[in-house]
């Protein structure tokens, strides 16, 4: 969060304040009503414009906070699994010449902002929570691994984007989401699992098409 708010240049603070303020909202709706009065410049955002939806939400299935999110749009939009790979790319690492380039910075800070818009816009995410509910995961109580729930939706945002059928989307999120919680999948080492994880779907995708 400290490196996405210190990017004046690429808007770093207005990316941090939609995730922050994402995060509030989706636990207390009435925080809305706290950034209507207290940060007029934000509400001009295409942000806050994507998560106002929240202010009359009250589902707690699924309440990230900014770890999560920054986690599962950094995934699901750079194919890569280790938060410090994001740090990397923020600084415009290259890293085939282990050079910093600004263009990569700027690319990368574009890149963010859509995986964040991907992950706030309203569509995606109740409809994640809608398969997550046909599964069977009613509350939050049933859903021991919150690793588990954010992969599950890294693979239907994911899968999304790759353009699979909506109807295999369901089937296979359902499906992960189970299996990932009955293994403990993401128990131990999970960022070198989620790592792991999506390269093989997008390695997959590839060879199919």
């Amino acid at each position: 969060m400290s490196k996405i708010a210190s990017n004046t240049k690429y808007s770093g603070n207005e990316l941090r304040k939609a995730i922050d303020y994402f995060c509030h909202l989706a636990i207390a709706p009435e925080f809305h009503r706290h950034i209507v009065d207290n940060d007029e410049e934000f509400t001009k955002t295409e942000f806050f414009q994507g998560m106002q939806w929240l202010r009359t939400e009250s589902d707690d299935l699924y309440n990230p906070d900014y770890t999560d999110l920054i986690r599962v749009a950094f995934t699901t939009q750079f194919s890569r699994g280790r938060l410090s790979d994001l740090v990397s790319l923020l600084s415009g690492r290259n890293f085939e010449t282990r050079t910093y380039e600004d263009s990569i910075a700027e690319a990368s800070f574009k890149t963010l902002k859509a995986g964040v818009n991907n992950f706030i816009n309203r569509t995606n995410f109740q409809r994640f929570l809608m398969i997550i509910k046909s599964a069977g995961f009613i509350s939050p109580k049933l859903i021991r691994s919150q690793n588990a729930i954010n992969f599950a939706y890294i693979v239907y945002l994911k899968l999304r984007e790759l353009g699979v059928n909506p109807v295999s989307i369901e089937s296979y999120v359902r499906r992960w989401l189970v299996y990932s919680i009955l293994t403990g999948r993401y128990s131990g080492s999970p960022e070198s699992v989620f790592d792991f994880d999506i390269r093989q779907i997008s390695k997959k995708h590839l060879v199919n098409t």
